[in-house]
């Protein structure tokens, strides 16, 4: 026995197989392909293009971060967001930054633009397993 269920978008009904996110097979390309060119960049970074020009730019950094001299999980780092109307496949507007780099300088960004960090304190974890005030035998931090 087949279980249909009703498109959110046509109304048609359909197969329900796999996640569709409540949209019929083609309803959910269309959807899929508005998505896709409503934000360009994405289109971008993914294509065979970028990838031959991240590789370019690696070569020319010396295969190392630009920022720490790091050789481990290289990125390329757009200087100029591609939201914010950066070149995509400008050399000039692409550096090799490692993945610790690339975080601080999305952290950096955030807070240019004003977002405000989630002030939080950092606990350990013997006080994240106390249950009821009582210390769990055998945990203690300085052991």
């Amino acid at each position: 026995m087949t279980i249909y269920r009703l498109c959110n978008s046509c109304g048609d009904k359909y197969p329900m197989a796999g996640r569709s996110h409540g949209k019929c097979p083609d309803c959910m390309r269309t959807y899929e392909r508005e998505r896709a060119r409503s934000r360009p960049q994405r289109l971008a970074r993914n294509s065979a293009r970028f990838k031959k020009l991240r590789e370019l730019v690696r070569r020319r950094d010396g295969h190392a971060c630009r920022r720490c001299g790091s050789t481990e999980n290289l990125e390329a780092h757009h200087v100029k967001p591609l939201s914010e109307g950066g070149a995509a496949y400008d050399p000039a507007n692409l550096l090799t930054i490692c993945a610790a780099c690339h975080f601080l300088e999305g952290q950096e960004a955030s807070r240019r633009i004003g977002f405000r960090e989630k002030h939080w304190e950092p606990v350990s974890f013997a006080e994240k397993v106390r249950v009821s005030g009582a210390d769990l035998p055998g945990l203690r931090e300085d052991a």
